[in-house]
């Protein structure tokens, strides 16, 4: 019986991070884009998130930085070569070093990331009840994911959840309205409509 194998390891991108001046994530990303080719950096990218703000006497939608003073980098080539890159653009940005070394996100809390994240690489605004002392998500980026909740400022309308980079727990704010307490029949009749 013959087999036929093919011996060819996939490469897949993996995200890196980058330190750079709060407030100058954006500016950061367009620079990096600029700098690094497309075969290098297949993205370049600082999440965000969307919140409601209250100002004017009304509630409105705002976006922010997730990450404050960090970009990510999807690359498929090494470490080194990216570090080197990354170091042409002086007073911008500055790998991040864990353990001595520029390394990638591992593939778990990368994907972890990506769940909370659309393809654009934004977290939008999630709504939910609390049915019975439970918190329950039905609209948005937080959508049946209710236990990752860790704390909610109801009267901000934003949530605390947890995310792990390099295996170190990590808090970050996402938009997060309750639009009341209620019941879990009342919750029912409210799926129905």
């Amino acid at each position: 019986m013959k087999y036929n194998i093919d011996w060819r390891i996939e490469v897949y991108p993996m995200w890196y991070i980058a330190h750079t001046t709060v407030g100058r994530e954006l500016d950061a990303v367009d620079k990096c884009r600029k700098a690094i080719p497309e075969d290098i950096a297949a993205r370049v990218f600082s999440p965000i998130w969307q919140h409601a703000k209250k100002y004017e006497c009304s509630w409105h939608l705002d976006d922010d930085i997730l990450f404050a003073g960090y970009i990510f980098i999807e690359s498929d080539s090494d470490s080194k070569t990216l570090e080197k890159l990354l170091w042409r653009i002086p007073n911008v940005v500055s790998p991040v070093r864990i353990g001595g070394d520029f390394n990638a996100l591992n593939k778990e809390e990368e994907q972890y990331l990506r769940q909370l994240m659309d393809e654009y690489n934004y977290i939008a605004m999630s709504y939910g009840y609390i049915v019975d002392n439970q918190l329950m998500i039905y609209k948005g980026s937080l959508s049946g994911r209710s236990d990752i909740v860790k704390k909610i400022d109801r009267h901000k309308r934003i949530a605390d959840i947890e995310v792990y980079l390099w295996h170190q727990p990590k808090r970050v704010r996402v938009g997060l309205e309750i639009i009341d307490k209620i019941t879990s029949q009342e919750y029912a009749k409210i799926k129905l409509q």
